[in-house]
């Protein structure tokens, strides 16, 4: 699953979010787009799992502020 969190002006610790999220998925991504203020998330984690995880790295946010997109795996790793 993939998760786009729009965070314009507001200051985003990534590593901070890629600490919180690996420890619920090791093999999950977090990006950030800066100019654009976009965090993306790339994880088999759950809507739930991942607000707590921005709580937990310093940036609570609200339900409507996390955006789920379809996956972009084309299945080629066999997952």
């Amino acid at each position: 699953m993939q998760y786009r969190i729009l965070t314009p002006g507001t200051p985003v610790d990534i590593e901070a979010v890629s600490r919180a999220l690996r420890e619920i998925d090791p093999a999950g991504v977090a990006d950030l787009d800066a100019p654009r203020g976009v965090l993306r998330i790339s994880t088999w984690a759950t809507d739930a799992d991942v607000l707590s995880l921005m709580s937990e790295a310093g940036l609570p946010i609200a339900r409507d502020q996390l955006e789920r997109l379809p996956s972009e795996c084309c299945g080629g790793c066999g997952g």
